[in-house]
């Protein structure tokens, strides 16, 4: 970007390409469940539109029939789920536990979701034994259910993975990603978000290990599944740059390092608030990189 201006490079595409057709017929059916307002609330949720989304299911809990306990259960967890992208933590626990105490079937797949949700939370609180309990509880009930989503089974591999990792099991680790990315090959379209998680999870494993360049490979790949699937200034963008600049800068590519944590925290500054840690933490590895740079 130079005075205001974007240059951006295009690819030519109809809506007869094969890879656009698979991605948003997946797309149509993961939110096909819901209509009208709750619809644009999911979908501001998934493109990182977490006020406006808040606000929108802050209105739809204050108006909907109480008597609707399953309806009240499913907003309060995207409550707590928005609460915790804003890094509120207990305020999303305490969403997460209203929309338990709500739920009438505790094997449905949307308690497996809210497991899920409140190990997420356990985690970013280091509570990493408790976080494993929730997530091995959610892949439990995932497993069981008739038919069972390939893709939420593929997940609770992943989270398991994360936690293996952050206890220096690497090997366990390695096994629940390796598990996770094998149903995603098989079940969903090659252009999906949770291609790039699945190529998060390996680059994180590999920087682990100090295996920098293999780490490099996995976050780029990543990055170009997120670019091509995601709006530019969507958060996964913005880890997908930081996590190449952190790389970048083990390898001594400083340059390359700057750039990307550039990149980072301009995304960062258009969508996130002052308070939360990730804009503070992109803004401190710039100040870094650039700091190595002029050195």
């Amino acid at each position: 970007m130079d005075n205001g201006l974007w240059e951006i490079s295009m690819i030519l595409t109809c809506d007869t390409d094969p890879q656009l057709m698979q991605l948003t017929d997946y797309m149509k059916a993961t939110v096909g469940e819901f209509t009208g307002v709750p619809k644009l609330a999911q979908l501001l949720a998934r493109m990182g539109a977490w006020d406006t989304g808040t606000e929108i299911y802050e209105i739809l809990l204050a108006t909907t029939d109480k008597s609707n306990v399953d309806e009240i259960a499913h907003i309060q967890n995207q409550l707590g789920y928005l609460a915790w992208q804003k890094n509120e933590l207990d305020l999303a626990l305490t969403y997460y536990e209203q929309s338990l105490s709500n739920r009438t079937n505790r094997q449905s797949s949307r308690v497996a979701l809210t497991y899920r949700n409140i190990g997420l939370v356990l985690k970013e609180k280091g509570e990493y034994e408790k976080a494993l309990e929730y997530y091995q509880d959610a892949l439990a009930i995932d497993l069981g259910a008739d038919p069972p989503n390939q893709e939420q089974i593929a997940f609770g591999y992943h989270q398991i993975g994360v936690i293996y990792q952050i206890q220096g099991l690497f090997n366990g680790a390695q096994e629940s990603y390796d598990r996770a990315l094998e149903i995603r090959l098989k079940h969903l379209p090659s252009n999906h978000p949770h291609f790039g998680t699945g190529y998060v999870d390996i680059g994180g494993l590999s920087f682990a290990r100090q295996c920098f360049s293999e780490a490099l490979t996995s976050y780029k790949l990543c990055f170009t599944i997120y670019e091509n699937s995601l709006p530019p200034y969507h958060h996964n963008i913005a880890v997908a740059h930081y996590n190449i600049s952190v790389t970048h800068s083990k390898l001594e590519q400083h340059v390359e390092a700057f750039e990307h944590a550039k990149q980072a925290l301009d995304i960062a500054l258009l969508t996130m608030s002052p308070k939360q840690l990730q804009l503070q933490l992109y803004r401190k590895h710039f100040d870094s990189m650039k700091t190595k740079l002029d050195n």
